[in-house]
């Protein structure tokens, strides 16, 4: 899974022409934590959609830009537009429905 800063973010995000899911984290957040391994597996899972991550500690203005307030957060992109944005630890079974 590709980890987005600001210098890349949206080039990557433009590139993607089917669903793309972005994870924001830090490490200092339990939830987080917790959330990590349900989203790497989903990203192993289903090659077909583009699964990246941000530090929101370290990557403020994208956090800003998307009005991040609090972690985690998935964004869902498609065709490089935000469709839905959710908050919390969310199952295989609600990613895979953030997606079809």
């Amino acid at each position: 899974m590709t980890e987005l800063n600001f210098m890349n973010f949206q080039d990557t995000i433009d590139e993607v022409e089917g669903y793309a899911l972005v994870k924001f984290w830090a490490s200092w957040c339990g939830p987080c934590k917790r959330y990590a391994p349900i989203f790497d597996k989903f990203a192993e899972e289903n090659p077909d959609i583009k699964c990246f991550s941000v530090d929101a500690e370290a990557e403020q203005k994208i956090c800003e830009e998307y009005n991040i307030i609090s972690i985690p957060v998935t964004l869902v992109f498609k065709g490089g537009e935000l469709q839905k944005q959710m908050s919390g630890i969310l199952t295989d079974e609600k990613l895979k429905e953030l997606v079809s």
